[in-house]
């Protein structure tokens, strides 16, 4: 990667250093000098020389991650997903397990057994018991619960809650969280009240930005939903506290609209969701791009601290700040895990070093959106936990040999969020050339000089977890 200039829509220059991992600003001369690599008689170029500002980044992609790394992973995880059911009471025309993609159609129909989640939650508390003290604070253990549809699978869900209220995580405090549609959530508020769920609702505003969320008889679910929120909101305070909203952002979204929709009915904002963009080789890859809309959140409504994330260009320099700085961490795991610090190909996390995603078949895989090809660990017939880690690295080591070359020659190498199991293959649309990099920064600082108060917001609203 070379040193970059570029100039924002203020005429103002600027240099990127790879080297250095800086951005500082540049007088004109100096940006026409750079361009034309004359600069021998200019003092300020000279001096950026020598202090390795000009330098070429090449990235040292050596680092593998090794079993230990794996292991460390679990014993640090915060989080276990169980998929319920892969059935499913609403038939979304947007569904990520629609004819609309390909990548997340690996999935066989069916539902979670009790002895499949009591296996995972027996085989975590032994893993946790050999956690080494380190003095810092544990963070809480989410249990938490997916489909399809979840509630669709209640029995189970209330199985499991139970028993994990009866084991010992070694001092972490549980907390029970799900996604739902919220179509069955009225019948069994008593039970997700009494145990204090953190619930995330899919609901996309008002019945007409919410009329892709279907019926499997076609019938739009706006009106099912949107009374059983108002059921829990009016009976059942506190769970309606717990309850947080995720509007996918389609062709049918006007953030304002939304946003005052929200507020008005629940008074709390939603998050926002990007439409997954569709595979080619998809069978209705034409309907799912004709959904498909960026996500434009007005200025004023934007800097608000609830919303401050929600916005595409406050993410994209929020992950400059803190990717680029080479000083962040997100939990006391990555601050004992060398790994973490080390720099490889692609945005991929470590496996398990986040969640653990259970099947409804007892398969383990590092997240709910990757690839379902190989399972990375499973319950066995004898009812056993197996998760070999030296295989787990040697698969994710070979797929960084793979993206090395590609990786390389990438200039959004050191902010990269592209998480190569969700690919089928090896083609990246997130690689960036030098131009469309220069692009990019000239846009976010374009921005930032208009809005210069936005990264001391970031700082001061922004808690990394």
């Amino acid at each position: 990667m070379e040193a970059i200039t570029f100039k924002t829509e203020s005429g103002n220059s600027y240099l990127y250093s790879p080297a250095r991992k800086v951005v500082i600003p540049i007088p004109q001369h100096a940006d026409e000098g750079l361009l034309s690599d004359n600069f021998s008689n200019n003092d300020f170029l000279v001096i950026l020389e020598k202090e390795g500002y000009l330098e070429n980044f090449d990235s040292d992609y050596s680092v593998r991650i090794s079993a230990k790394d794996i292991e460390n992973s679990i014993r640090d995880v915060s989080q276990v997903v169980f998929e319920m059911t892969t059935a499913c009471n609403l038939k979304c025309e947007y569904c990520c397990y629609s004819d609309g993609y390909t990548v997340f159609q690996k999935r066989r129909n069916g539902k979670l057994e009790f002895s499949t989640a009591k296996v995972v939650l027996d085989s975590l508390v032994e893993i946790f018991k050999s956690k080494v003290a380190t003095g810092l604070r544990s963070e809480p253990f989410a249990i938490s619960f997916y489909g399809g549809e979840p509630l669709m699978n209640f029995p189970i869900i209330k199985e499991i809650v139970e028993y994990a209220e009866l084991l010992n995580f070694e001092g972490k405090e549980i907390v029970f969280t799900m996604t739902t549609n919220a179509v069955l959530i009225d019948k069994f508020a008593d039970f997700l009240c009494k145990h204090k769920f953190r619930i995330l609702i899919s609901l996309d505003g008002n019945k007409k930005h919410d009329s892709y969320r279907k019926t499997v008889s076609g019938k739009e679910s706006f009106d099912i939903v949107y009374k059983n929120l108002k059921y829990i909101q009016k009976n059942y305070p506190t769970l309606f506290s717990y309850i947080r909203f995720n509007a996918v952002y389609t062709n049918k979204s006007e953030a304002r609209d939304i946003l005052n929709f929200f507020m008005t009915e629940f008074g709390k904002y939603p998050q926002f969701s990007q439409l997954h963009k569709p595979d080619l080789a998809a069978k209705e890859v034409d309907k799912i791009k004709s959904m498909y809309k960026e996500i434009e959140i007005p200025y004023e409504l934007c800097m608000q601290k609830d919303l401050i994330l929600e916005s595409p260009i406050h993410k994209r320099i929020f992950e400059f700040c803190t990717k680029l700085s080479g000083h962040t961490y997100h939990d006391e795991g990555e601050l004992s895990n060398d790994i973490f610090r080390s720099n490889y190909p692609t945005g991929t996390c470590v496996p398990f070093s986040k969640r653990i995603f259970v099947t409804f078949e007892g398969n383990l895989f590092p997240c709910e959106k990757i690839n379902r090809d190989i399972p990375w660990g499973y319950v066995d017939s004898s009812e056993r936990l197996i998760i070999n880690a030296s295989t787990i690295a040697e698969r994710f080591n070979s797929m960084l040999d793979k993206y090395e070359r590609i990786c390389s020659t990438c200039y959004l190498q050191q902010c990269c969020t592209k998480c190569a199991f969700q690919s089928a293959d090896l083609n990246c649309d997130n690689k960036k050339s030098k131009e469309q990099f220069r692009n990019i920064l000239s846009k976010i600082y374009s921005y930032i000089e208009k809005h210069p108060d936005i990264v001391n917001l970031l700082k001061e609203n922004v808690v990394l977890k």
